[in-house]
């Protein structure tokens, strides 16, 4: 493997879990603004759930 291909490699990975960290804050806020009373949701029921 060369250097710049390793360099690019580390490059997506480090996008691919930012990618996956904002996926998963919004799925946790979307869960808490979705929230009613006495039931809460879990993490990715949020909006989907009540359409």
């Amino acid at each position: 493997m060369t250097r710049k291909s390793k360099r690019k490699l580390r490059l997506w990975l480090a996008l691919l879990f930012v990618g996956l960290l904002v996926l998963a804050a919004a799925g946790v806020v979307a869960g808490w603004f979705t929230r009613s009373g006495d039931e809460a949701p879990g993490i990715f029921s949020g909006t989907w759930a009540f359409s």
